[in-house]
């Protein structure tokens, strides 16, 4: 991956995110930001519906002007009921994410308990089901600080978590990329 993108480390053994990064990439379904990931910063609104379609079979190689690409994109997601705040351009949440992968895999029921977590109360009421099935079917894992778990929802997600995430997504639902 190193050959691909300048900040993916050169012995990524342990890296939780370098293998969902290069899965994705050779999939076609995430790309970097020139020579780079761009592992920490965020993922935009109009990326993640590209990801998504792109994870749905939707033909993602858009050979056009990126501003055809969020048009299609928009109108692709907008058709399914997917949701996000914010402008095209404005980075998705943790919540956000989750959300709208569980959207794509039919809104399935979870009473899944989070009492792991420490910041259960700060996530959206029209989230928590999601959130749940998240974290029922390993998807949501969370992350650690002074021994606690915590979800973080209001937090911009960064591309290396939107991959593993996705990934997570992908082979929990038994989808070929």
């Amino acid at each position: 991956m190193t050959e691909v993108f300048a900040d993916i480390p050169g012995d990524p053994s342990g890296v939780y995110y370098v293998p969902a990064v290069q899965r994705l990439y050779e999939a076609g379904i995430m790309s970097g930001t020139g020579s780079v990931f761009n592992v920490n910063g965020g993922i935009s609104n109009v990326e993640l519906r590209l990801v998504l379609a792109r994870i749905s079979g939707v033909d993602g190689t858009y050979d056009s002007d990126w501003d055809a690409v969020q048009k299609a994109v928009n109108a692709w997601a907008d058709g399914r009921g997917y949701r996000l705040t914010g402008e095209n351009n404005a980075p998705a949440t943790r919540e956000e994410v989750l959300f709208n992968l569980w959207l794509l895999a039919g809104s399935p029921k979870s009473a899944h308990d989070l009492g792991t977590f420490a910041d259960t109360d700060d996530v959206k009421a029209e989230h928590l089901e999601a959130i749940r099935w998240a974290a029922e079917k390993g998807i949501l894992t969370g992350s650690g600080e002074n021994g606690k778990l915590y979800i973080a929802p209001a937090d911009p997600i960064r591309r290396k978590d939107a991959a593993t995430v996705v990934v997570r997504y992908v082979d929990a639902a038994n989808i070929i990329i």
